[in-house]
């Protein structure tokens, strides 16, 4: 019989999981062994995996991201009822999946963004931290940012303060989020 956590997290114990997600293993570049509750942030970075692969998307293009922004934009300020559905549309198109998963109360997360599948795979995951539209739509634009900019090879948590990110890289993140949410300039 396959343990729950062989399922979920695609691990074959408990000790192959502390390897990749608290050790210092190369496949997970993010130091979860200094948050408070790695499994939990874990647990959600992995429902955001598992809700990704039941998404259809195109290959990735970041020109036809680009071309995207104004569609965009135009979703954030009309407020259709379908909304997200919309969103996760656009994004689908250019190649980025676009999952919302609930917080966890463990895991006190803002969104994500990361190449999976072997850096196939441009993910953004969010929550309803704060349940607020305008920290969505930063979230969103400031993840987004990362796919736009940065290595398939970094890995971005917003809202953990004891994982000590690139600076320079959230700036930029933050930047274009900026950008995005107060000028009709992509």
């Amino acid at each position: 019989m396959q343990k729950p956590y062989s399922s979920f997290f695609r691990v074959a114990s408990p000790t192959e999981w502390s390897r990749i997600y608290e050790g210092d293993s190369l496949a997970f570049k993010i130091e979860l062994r200094h948050t408070t509750d790695p499994k939990a942030i874990s647990a959600w970075l992995r429902i955001g995996e598992l809700q990704a692969e039941r998404i259809k998307l195109a290959d990735f293009d970041k020109k036809k991201l680009t071309d995207a922004l104004p569609a965009i934009q135009d979703v954030a300020l009309r407020h259709p009822t379908n909304w997200l559905n919309l969103l996760q549309s656009i994004c689908s198109s250019f190649g980025v999946a676009l999952v919302y998963s609930p917080c966890l109360s463990k895991a006190p997360i803002y969104g994500a963004a990361r190449w999976t599948k072997n850096k196939t795979l441009p993910l953004i995951q969010l929550t309803d931290r704060n349940k607020d539209y305008n920290s969505f739509w930063f979230s969103f634009y400031h993840e987004l940012g990362h796919i736009r900019y940065h290595n398939k090879s970094d890995i971005f948590i917003d809202g953990l303060a004891e994982i000590s990110p690139d600076k320079e890289k959230e700036k930029e993140a933050d930047d274009f989020a900026s950008r995005m949410l107060i000028s009709d300039a992509v």
